[in-house]
């Protein structure tokens, strides 16, 4: 396992849209912390932080999104691991964006 992962994908759906669905997600799960949010040109880039846990001193997930036409966005989700002296990330940072993507993918639903 390497002490880094990325997945590249490609979503139907406008930057604004995708950034305030993945926001409202976020806020249902208490997995990551937000850090930073950035608009950069046409980026909007969202740093977030894992808590440390038994397997892992924490993580840093970079998502970025990226708006490349009409209702069309590339998003870049990259997890790397908090602490420089870990040899092996024994999958989280894949686990981390497994748990993202869908994120991205899904509306949340409503309580009731």
């Amino acid at each position: 396992m390497s002490k880094s992962e990325t997945k590249e994908v490609i979503i139907g759906a406008s930057l604004e849209a995708l950034k305030e669905r993945f926001l409202s997600n976020l806020d249902e799960t208490r997995r990551f912390s937000i850090i930073e949010k950035e608009l950069k040109e046409n980026n909007y880039v969202i740093i977030l932080q894992t808590t440390p846990s038994s397997r892992s001193a924490g993580e840093i997930v970079t998502v970025e999104l990226c708006e490349t036409g009409d209702k069309q966005t590339r998003v870049v989700v990259k997890s790397v691991l908090a602490a420089l002296f870990q040899r092996s990330d024994k999958g989280v940072n894949q686990e981390n964006i497994d748990a993202i993507v869908p994120m991205l993918k899904e509306v949340p639903e409503k309580l009731s």
